[in-house]
């Protein structure tokens, strides 16, 4: 498993200006259900993103 910063997830988006951003990642085993760590981290990119202005 490996686990993003929300900093590296924006970086770029902020460095261009962005006003979206669209994330996604995929799921080895097959099975697509969230796990707690997936909904954690959603939560998370979901308020950093209110913070800088990206949708």
């Amino acid at each position: 498993m490996t686990v993003v910063h929300p900093r590296e997830v924006f970086r770029q988006a902020i460095s261009d200006g962005a006003h979206s951003i669209i994330l996604l990642h995929n799921h080895p085993t097959g099975d697509p259900s969230p796990s707690q760590e997936d909904r954690n981290l959603t939560r998370r990119l979901v308020e950093v993103s209110k913070i800088v202005g990206i949708d």
